[in-house]
């Protein structure tokens, strides 16, 4: 567009050159020389801002990508952590601790959810990639629901909300109606 604009200017600078002063082609080169390198200079500018700007908006959305999957394993990190918490009580294990537990694996599962679509549409993450992240906190919500079932004092946790060797809950396989509903 710039270039445009000067192909005009030029155009008319000469015929009103030619016109007015019987200006020699020379002459108008001479002029018009200076003003050719800058606006070669000014194009060339801009295309390497282009060019910068859509590497920018590469980095930008590359470093958003990488942003939100680092809050995305973050959050993993908060679940584990919930979930940690709730494998080292003592005495008994409670009604209210019940009801802790329940929310930490309800999230958890919602998050997972969340997790495995936004994986596979940023990453076209494999489900084995995924199970493989997964794997620990299950392992680790197995082992709660072992240690706290354990105990006979203990309200006891739903064996249906372990998870088998494929990182899928019992209950799950049991009622599959149940995921069809929460996707």
């Amino acid at each position: 567009m710039v270039y445009e604009l000067y192909s005009h200017y030029t155009l008319i600078y000469k015929s009103n050159m030619e016109r007015l002063e019987n200006t020699s082609n020379s002459t108008i080169a001479n002029t018009l020389d200076p003003i050719t390198e800058k606006i070669i200079g000014v194009i060339a500018l801009i295309e390497s801002i282009e060019d910068r700007s859509e590497k920018i908006q590469e980095n930008i959305k590359q470093k958003s990508q990488n942003l939100f999957k680092d809050n995305l394993k973050l959050g993993f990190t908060y679940i584990s952590n919930f979930i940690e918490i709730f494998s080292k009580f003592e005495d008994e294990f409670g009604e209210i601790a019940h009801k802790g537990f329940s929310l930490a694996y309800d999230l958890y599962e919602h998050y997972t959810l969340i997790y495995k679509s936004n994986m596979e549409r940023l990453e076209n993450t494999s489900n084995s990639t995924i199970a493989n992240i997964l794997d620990p906190i299950n392992n680790q919500i197995n082992t709660v629901i072992d240690l706290v079932n354990s105990n006979d004092k203990n309200l006891k946790i739903s064996n249906d909300l372990k998870f088998d060797e494929s990182g899928i809950s019992i209950k799950t396989k049991k009622y599959p109606t149940l995921l069809k509903l929460v996707k």
